[in-house]
């Protein structure tokens, strides 16, 4: 049985809005929230499968980074100095955040 989630709930279900908890609000910024939910119903487009919404484990596979300088002082990988790069390991999602230009999302690795 699926429900198909929206983008206003997937939002609530990270900020504990409209009878979630609110322990994963911390997890990501409301910018990512919207460029996870994006990549996500594309993956779902082009793959043809649905996901299972299961909000622990996007925290486990996805970390979201104000900038790539953060990223390597976290990963200590220097050698990867453009988002490119990342991507050559991971996957990469720009986070469209007007205050914070350089923010992404990357799957752990």
């Amino acid at each position: 049985m699926y429900h198909t989630i929206t983008e206003s709930e997937f939002i609530d279900a990270f900020r504990g809005s409209n009878g979630w908890s609110d322990t994963y609000k911390n997890n990501f910024s409301y910018y990512a929230l919207l460029a996870l939910f994006e990549y996500l119903e594309n993956l779902e487009d082009d793959t043809g499968e649905k996901l299972e919404f299961n909000r622990v484990e996007l925290i486990g596979d996805y970390n979201e980074y104000n900038s790539l300088k953060e990223f390597q002082s976290d990963y200590g990988k220097p050698e990867i100095k453009t988002l490119d790069d990342l991507s050559d390991h991971t996957t990469v999602i720009k986070v469209d955040d007007p205050d914070r230009v350089g923010a992404f999302i990357m799957g752990v690795f």
